[in-house]
C-alpha cells in the first residue's frame, strides 16, 4: 500500500507556498555536506545553497537555485524538497523503447480506444458462475476418470452409438471449462475498459496516484494509519528477505540510496540496511514518509521523484526499490535514474508485481496453461492490472510479466544475478513452489538482485 508514485499535477511541489515554516532542530536534518552530491533534478546542474536556518552544519531551512537552469528548490523544516510532476519528466525525456508502460494522457486515450468492447453484462464477472463452472468441470473430469478406471478393469458404462460414458463427461468437463475461460478472458478486457475509464477520470481530476489523493484529503490520514496497522506484518516479511540477501552476498556498501522510502510501516524494508551499517538516504513522493524514514533511522530524507532523482551520477554503491516500480509512470525512466546514480558495479535489490502469478482463478486448466505459457511468450496474458484500490479510493498501480521486467532492467543496464519470485508473506507456500519446475516463477512478487554494468558491458553482451 505504498505511495512512490510522482503525482500527474502540473505544478511543482517545490514552488508550492503550503508548507509551515517550522524552523527546529531535528537529528535527521538536511546536512550542508549533502549538497556535494545533491544536483537539479531536472538538468543534473550543480546547486548553490542561500542557507537560512542553520544549526552546527544542518540546514534547517533554505534556497537552492540551479545553477544552470536557474530552478529553485527548498529545504523546509530540514528537507530538501525537490519534486518534479511525472507530466513534466515525461515530456521532457522524448519518444520511450517501452510506451506501452509510460502513462499519459495520450496514451490513455489510445489504451481506451483499443479496450472498447461489446460485452458490458456483469455475467463475465460474477463469482459465482466461476465456481460452478470450474467445480462442475472438475467434478465430470473426476467422474470420466473413475469410469476410466473401471473401463481398464473390464466393466463397461456406454451410452449411444457405444460411445464409452467417460468419453462423454470429459467432452463436457472440457465445455464448461473452455465456457470459463471465454467469461475469464472476456471479463479480463470488460475489467481493463473499466480501469482505463477510472484511471482517465482521476488523470482529469489530478488524482491519479495515491499520493495525489492523500494531499488533497489530509483528514484521511487517521484512516491511513488505521490501515497501516493492519499491514505492518505483510511488510516485516520483506525486512526479513532483505535481510538474508545482504547476509547471502555480502555487499559492499557505504552510501545507499532507497528509492521509494515509505514512512513508519516501511520501516522493517529498511532497517536491515541500517543493520549493515549503510549511509541510506531516503528518496519519496509522500511527505510524512520522508519525514518518517528520517526521523527513524536518524537520516536524510529528500520529497523527490524517482524518475529525476536530485544527485550526481554514480553516488551510490546500493538502491533498494521495494514496491516502487510499479508506481511510476515511467518504468524504465525509473530505473535509467536508478541506474545512473549507482557507482560501477553498484547493486539494486528490488521487488515488484508479477503480472503472471498464480491466482484462485488458475482452477482452470485453460488458466493456468496461459499463465505457463506466458513465462515464454506474455502477449499470450490478459491486459496488466493499471488501478489499485484501497479503502475507497483508486490510484495507479501495474505489473510485469517476467519477459517485461527482464527487458526493462537489462535494458536500462542492469545485468540480473537474481531473479526470483515470492509468495508474500507466505515463506512455506514459496518454498513449495520454488521446489517446482514452472511453478517457481508464479508467485505473487518478483525478487531482483542486479548489478549495474557500463555502457561498453551492454554492448558486448
Amino acid at each position: 500500500m505504498r505511495s512512490h508514485l510522482a503525482s500527474a499535477t502540473e505544478t511543482i511541489i517545490t514552488d508550492s507556498p503550503t508548507y509551515e515554516n517550522k524552523e527546529v532542530e531535528s537529528d535527521c536534518s538536511m546536512k550542508r555536506n549533502t549538497m556535494e552530491i545533491l544536483r537539479c533534478p531536472l538538468c543534473k546542474g550543480k546547486l548553490d545553497l542561500q542557507a537560512e536556518t542553520e544549526n552546527n552544519q544542518n540546514v534547517i531551512k533554505g534556497t537552492m537555485i540551479c545553477s544552470a537552469c536557474k530552478r529553485k528548490y527548498f529545504v523546509q523544516e530540514s528537507i530538501p524538497r525537490m519534486y518534479v510532476t511525472d507530466k513534466e519528466i515525461i515530456a521532457r525525456s522524448g519518444s520511450s523503447d517501452f510506451s506501452e508502460f509510460v502513462v499519459t494522457e495520450q496514451n490513455l486515450d489510445n489504451w481506451m480506444n483499443g479496450s472498447k468492447t461489446r460485452f458490458k453484462s456483469r455475467f463475465f464477472l460474477s463469482r459465482f458462475v466461476t465456481i460452478f463452472m470450474v467445480a462442475f468441470g472438475w467434478i465430470l473430469f473426476v467422474s470420466a476418470l473413475f469410469l476410466l478406471v473401471l473401463s481398464w478393469l473390464g466393466f463397461h458404462v456406454m451410452i449411444i452409438n457405444s460411445i464409452p460414458l467417460y468419453i462423454y463427461l470429459l467432452a463436457s468437463s472440457l465445455c464448461f471449462f473452455v465456457i470459463d475461460f471465454s467469461s475469464y478472458r472476456i471479463g479480463a478486457k470488460i475489467e481493463h475498459s473499466k480501469e482505463l475509464c477510472a484511471l482517465k477520470k482521476l488523470c482529469n481530476e489530478r488524482k491519479l496516484s495515491e499520493y495525489d489523493i492523500r494531499i488533497s484529503n489530509k483528514d484521511r490520514e487517521d484512516a491511513f494509519k488505521n490501515e497501516f496497522d493492519f499491514h505492518r506484518d505483510f511488510v516485516a516479511w520483506k525486512g526479513k528477505k532483505i535481510a538474508s540477501i545482504l547476509n547471502e552476498y555480502s555487499f559492499s556498501v557505504i552510501t545507499a540510496l532507497n528509492a521509494g522510502c515509505g514512512g513508519a510501516l516501511h520501516e522493517s524494508a529498511s532497517k536491515p540496511y541500517f543493520d549493515k551499517g549503510y549511509n541510506m538516504i531516503g528518496v519519496d513522493v509522500n511527505e510524512e514518509y520522508v519525514k518518517e524514514f528520517a526521523e527513524a533511522f536518524n537520516t536524510e530524507g529528500i520529497l523527490a521523484n524517482v524518475m529525476a532523482l536530485p544527485f550526481e551520477s554514480e553516488s551510490f554503491d546500493l538502491v533498494n526499490s521495494t514496491d516502487n516500480l510499479e508506481h511510476l509512470h515511467d518504468p524504465f525512466l525509473g530505473l535509467k535514474e536508478l541506474w545512473r546514480v549507482l557507482r560501477a558495479d553498484g547493486v539494486i535489490v528490488l521487488f515488484t508485481n508479477n503480472r503472471g502469478a498464480i491466482t484462485k482463478r488458475c482452477a482452470n486448466p485453460f488458466v493456468i496453461s496461459e499463465k505457463i505459457i506466458g513465462l515464454y511468450c506474455d502477449k499470450i496474458l490478459p491486459n496488466r492490472k493499471m488501478l489499485q484500490r484501497w479503502m475507497n479510493f483508486g490510484y495507479y498501480h501495474t505489473e510485469f510479466s517476467k519477459n517485461e521486467i527482464t527487458k526493462l532492467m537489462k535494458a536500462a543496464g542492469f545485468e540480473i544475478l537474481s531473479l526470483e519470485t515470492q509468495f508474500v508473506p507466505s515463506r512455506k507456500i514459496t518454498d513449495i513452489f520454488q521446489r517446482i519446475p514452472v511453478l517457481g516463477s508464479m508467485c505473487g512478487k518478483f525478487l531482483i538482485i542486479g548489478k549495474k554494468i557500463e555502457y561498453g558491458e551492454m554492448c558486448a553482451s
